[in-house]
């Protein structure tokens, strides 16, 4: 929301997402924005690439934070495909016990189009349940959206689904 209508952000804009409302996860990647070697507040150069004083979001925030993610422990290699431990969608046809998912449509971290993927590979699952919360976020708090996703304490909602639940499988 802080880039203008060709998807563009200058410094000024990345001090304001900064200082923002935005939740943890935007913040955090809104910092990569700015330059880690400058004691005085300037794009980073090396997502500015075309140096014009601007960051596409697109042409050149997406690459570069893809280059962040590659497998070299230097980056953040840790989260690479690679190291990776096999997903919930590929595990699915192999899980057996019963499962409830929680998710929030607001989460910054996991997507609900994901929770969806994992309710459809869940298919012949016997005991499986989906419960998606509009306006919570990773921690099923509030969120108004994956940008204001901010950690925030759980919301009732979830709380209460989740206590009929385990007491509908204790019995």
């Amino acid at each position: 929301r802080f880039a203008d209508s060709s998807g563009q952000l200058d410094l000024k804009s990345v001090q304001a997402a900064l200082s923002g409302d935005g939740g943890l996860l935007a913040r955090s990647f809104a910092r990569y924005l700015l330059d880690p070697t400058s004691t005085t507040p300037r794009l980073n150069p090396y997502i500015d690439v075309n140096k014009d004083g601007f960051v596409n979001l697109k042409l050149e925030a997406t690459p570069a934070m893809a280059y962040y993610f590659q497998d070299d422990p230097q980056f953040l290699g840790g989260y690479a495909s690679s190291l990776a431990l096999p997903g919930l969608i590929a595990l699915a046809p192999k899980l057996k016990t019963p499962m409830l998912i929680l998710q929030g449509e607001a989460d910054a971290n996991t997507s609900a189009e994901g929770a969806r993927a994992l309710e459809a590979a869940l298919s012949s699952h016997p005991d499986h349940t989906l419960k998606l919360y509009a306006g919570l976020g990773h921690s099923l708090g509030a969120a108004k959206d994956v940008t204001d996703d901010d950690f925030r304490p759980m919301a009732t909602q979830p709380l209460e689904d989740l206590i009929a639940w385990l007491t509908a499988q204790s019995k």
